[in-house]
């Protein structure tokens, strides 16, 4: 007896149809998948650039309320006690060394920090990657070097190099410019210079910011080319909109859409002002007694920068006298630091 039961597969115009509503759902979901990620991703850098700020605060109770800062560390030989020597918390404090990379690998020197502390979940640049987990020019991952510490014999020759203070392979360039080592800092961080560094302590408030998501060169906003075209947009923006993670000087993390996020009282003008905090607007509050000029990185408005000494590369960029703090393209004022393919 021959049996009722038939059995048959799917025939091509069903199994299009199944196709077709699988790519469907796809088109729907992956979106809502990139958006969580990217959500995630702000989130944990979020957390990361609290931490940052966290090593920072807890460097004050070592230096009676001040947050450390390459200066306090690289000193000459104290000379008050007759034999000249290196003595901690003693001896002129050297600030032309207060440069963005010279902060992180002091806080990773004096071990309130970890090297990775300092890598954002969000950078796109292909050349920002932890120190000692990212190849540097000779193909190999270098450690941070601890074993470098010799304040001793480093303070006779810190005029010209810090190095004995903290690791000064440690590179915030973001752009290899004649060499191929890596950067290992994700983050901008408030200019240690003028009245900005009597200001880099645990008794400032919420109006003090101490680090940020880089931000665009010069401060450029809306309409500007440097503002429209830099890659500053791409780490939590939408590409089109900058947006960022803002750490201030009570611990405090913000979440910022435009970089004047505070205001600024500005001592020759006499009133509030809004600070841009990736420019440095204020140049004519501050003269230097002995001149009687403006000192244009003087003031004490909120700058961020991200800035170098010039050791993979630099041109002086003149945020001190001594021009040691550098970027490679003598930019005086500047927060991403870019080549034409980046």
């Amino acid at each position: 007896m021959k049996s009722t039961n038939t059995h048959r597969g799917f025939t091509i115009v069903e199994l299009m149809v199944v196709v077709a509503i699988i790519a469907l759902l796809i088109s729907l979901l992956v979106p809502a998948l990139a958006s969580s990620f990217a959500s995630a991703k702000a989130t944990q850098d979020q957390a990361q650039i609290r931490g940052v700020m966290a090593g920072t605060l807890q460097s004050a109770s070592d230096f009676g309320d001040k947050f450390v800062s390459p200066d306090l560390i690289a000193r000459e030989r104290y000379t008050g006690s007759g034999d000249p020597r290196y003595m901690w918390g003693k001896g002129k404090r050297v600030i032309t060394w207060n440069s963005t990379e010279s902060l992180c690998s002091a806080l990773i020197m004096r071990e309130y920090l970890e090297p990775n502390a300092f890598i954002s979940p969000v950078d796109s640049n292909p050349f920002v990657g932890a120190k000692g987990q990212v190849e540097e020019a000779g193909g190999n991952a270098v450690p941070y070097n601890f074993d470098c510490w010799d304040p001793v014999n480093a303070c006779n020759n810190v005029g010209s190099d810090p190095f004995g203070f903290w690791d000064t392979a440690f590179h915030c360039d973001l752009a290899p410019n004649g060499t191929d080592d890596s950067d290992h800092n994700s983050y901008a961080n408030s200019l240690l210079a003028g009245h900005r560094l009597k200001k880099w302590n645990a008794n400032q408030g919420h109006d003090r910011i101490t680090y940020s998501t880089r931000g665009t060169r010069m401060g450029a906003t809306v309409g500007d080319p440097l503002y429209d075209d830099s890659p500053a947009l791409e780490m939590i923006g939408e590409d089109t909109n900058w947006k960022g993670h803002m750490t201030h000087a009570d611990g405090s993390v913000t979440v910022e859409t435009n970089f004047v996020p505070v205001l600024h009282y500005s001592s020759h003008r006499g009133l509030q002002m809004e600070d841009n905090v990736f420019d440095a607007e204020f140049c004519d509050e501050y003269y230097m007694p002995s001149s009687g000029q403006t000192q244009c990185f003087g003031a004490g408005d909120n700058f961020l920068t991200f800035s170098n000494n010039g050791y993979a590369s630099g041109t002086p960029s003149h945020l001190f006298p001594a021009g040691n703090v550098l970027d490679s393209y003598a930019m005086g004022k500047c927060t991403w630091d870019s080549d034409a393919d980046w």
